[in-house]
């Protein structure tokens, strides 16, 4: 059988009633300019930790808004904190307070 470049996906279907939205609500409530932001990937673009590694900012908030998060300690590790993402950012949001918020999370609630 011949491939044609693409693959089939498992669903991606999210129950929101089941989904763990704590984070999420920890971040709005903390950082409320976390509310404001509108996924554009700037701060991805700029980050030097996402052309040096596998590391995406806006990867991991849509998984925090979904629920998804399992996992997050290590991919938050690869960030280098600079603040490159905020100086981009059309909207002025600071990843790297979120990143630390989300940190603090993590540790407060051994995820």
């Amino acid at each position: 059988m011949s491939k044609f470049g693409f693959a089939i996906k498992k669903d991606s279907i999210l129950e929101l009633d089941k989904a763990n939205l704590s984070l999420s609500t920890f971040l709005k409530e903390q950082y409320p300019a976390y509310k404001t932001c509108i996924n554009c990937g700037i701060c991805s673009a700029v980050c030097t930790a996402a052309q040096l590694t596998a590391f995406n900012i806006r990867s991991i908030k849509l998984k925090i808004d979904r629920g998804d998060i399992a996992n997050l300690a290590p991919e938050l590790a690869l960030c280098m904190l600079c603040g490159k993402c905020e100086m981009a950012c059309p909207r002025g949001i600071s990843n790297r307070q979120i990143t630390l918020l989300i940190n603090q999370y993590l540790k407060d609630n051994n995820g």
